[in-house]
């Protein structure tokens, strides 16, 4: 064994090298840190894009909904009137109807 792995230098050297391996450590967390916020930003920015479709969506199902309940509300007013025309209508047959004695 050579002088210069003796020793001292031995422990300096084993000290080198075990600084240079946390330094590699560190160097791989940190990419692998790097990598999962950018899966992470990515994952987000697909996130709202589906918020953005989703909102759109419901917006439309929302004006689909109340152009319908529009028209509902429409219809129900001209069933309600149709319905105090009919009433109109049997109160004179009712009340023009020939009385024969039978209920």
């Amino acid at each position: 064994m050579s002088k210069w792995l003796e020793g001292r230098n031995l422990n300096t050297l084993l000290g080198l090298i075990q600084i240079a391996a946390l330094i590699a450590g560190l160097a791989y967390g940190w990419s692998q840190i790097e990598n999962n916020d950018k899966r992470h930003t990515e994952a987000i920015a697909k996130l709202e894009d589906a918020d953005r479709e989703l909102k759109k969506e419901i917006s439309t199902v929302r004006d689909r909904a109340d152009a319908k309940l529009e028209i509902l509300t429409r219809d129900m007013g001209e069933v309600k009137a149709s319905l105090r025309e009919i009433n109109t209508n049997l109160k004179w047959i009712i009340s023009n109807a020939p009385r024969t004695g039978q209920p």
